[in-house]
């Protein structure tokens, strides 16, 4: 099954450009790590110090949801995905761990991070 996005004038300047940059964006089959980068790009982040001021009550997530057919939870639990160390990235795109573990890896981290 293919899913393609349309590309209007209501859609995010940033969601356009990066639908026309990324080769593989209108399609299923992203792997998270995939999404997650998606997500970065079109989110423009700079610094991943700020990663935290995403969350899916932010504007910013609930703009890049409405451009595109993913929830803002999802937006963010990928987003946060890229903060992982490398390793453990690889690991989730070689299947060698589920997501469901990445992510859980993923909260335990930022529960760390804010306390």
């Amino acid at each position: 099954m293919m899913i393609f996005i349309i590309i209007n004038h209501n859609v995010s300047r940033s969601s356009r450009s990066c639908c026309r940059t990324s080769s593989c964006c209108c399609r299923t089959g992203f792997s998270p790590i995939e999404e997650a980068r998606f997500f970065y790009n079109a989110l423009e982040i700079k610094d991943f110090s700020n990663i935290g001021k995403y969350n899916k009550e932010s504007i910013e997530i609930q703009k890049l949801a409405k451009d595109l057919p993913a929830s803002p939870s999802t937006i963010t639990k990928r987003l946060y995905l890229l903060a992982l160390p490398e390793q453990v990235q690889n690991m989730l795109e070689a299947k060698d761990i589920g997501l469901l573990v990445v992510e859980q890896i993923s909260r335990l981290r930022r529960l760390d991070i804010h306390h």
